[in-house]
């Protein structure tokens, strides 16, 4: 019983979300024009109820997300309040900080280091953007994974959970909070 209605930077992308018969338009989050942008998504919403507001693998391709949030809000409460969605990859997976001890950043194609983010999270850093914004959370559903794309290379000692290094490494990452094998932050606000 409800309709999806998507937004998109990619026109390639949107070219093909339209032969797949979904409903989704040319927008960019991030144009300086909030205002601009915020009229566009309430014409292309054209009075119907939304239920909720979903940003999946978005914000860390954005420049500003900060502003992003901000934005996004605003456009909540005119909206009548429908919930926003979000996920989001952490940047302090335990894969990741391993790595950093062996001297090693992977960007990849895809994953935690996909080499199209150009801003990265922690728990932390989600918590202060969204509260500057005014978000209140009201779920979160983040999605553990203990084995990520970036154990690689596999013969690497290092890697392995079985060596000191690695044990030392999960450790010392689970001091400061529990998000060490935390994939994506899953949150609603």
């Amino acid at each position: 019983g409800r309709d999806y209605l998507g937004v998109e930077l990619d026109e390639g992308s949107v070219g093909r979300c339209r032969e797949a018969g979904l409903d989704v338009h040319l927008v960019d989050l991030a144009d300086p024009d909030t205002d601009a942008v915020h009229d566009r998504l309430v014409e292309l919403v054209d009075g119907r109820p939304v239920a909720a507001i979903s940003l999946l693998d978005v914000i860390e391709h954005l420049v500003d997300p900060a502003k992003v949030f901000g934005d996004l809000a605003r456009l909540i409460d005119r909206l009548g309040g429908p919930t926003l969605v979000v996920s989001i990859p952490n940047v302090t997976h335990i894969d990741i900080a391993t790595k950093l001890l062996l001297g090693r950043w992977d960007m990849t194609t895809t994953g935690l280091l996909d080499d199209t983010h150009v801003t990265f999270f922690d728990h932390a850093r989600i918590e202060a953007f969204t509260a500057a914004a005014g978000l209140v959370e009201i779920d979160r559903r983040d999605k553990q994974m203990t084995i990520t794309e970036q154990e690689f290379p596999l013969d690497h000692p290092a890697i392995s959970r079985a060596t000191t290094l690695r044990q030392f490494a999960e450790a010392v990452r689970a001091l400061p909070d529990d998000h060490r094998d935390t994939y994506q932050f899953v949150r609603a606000y």
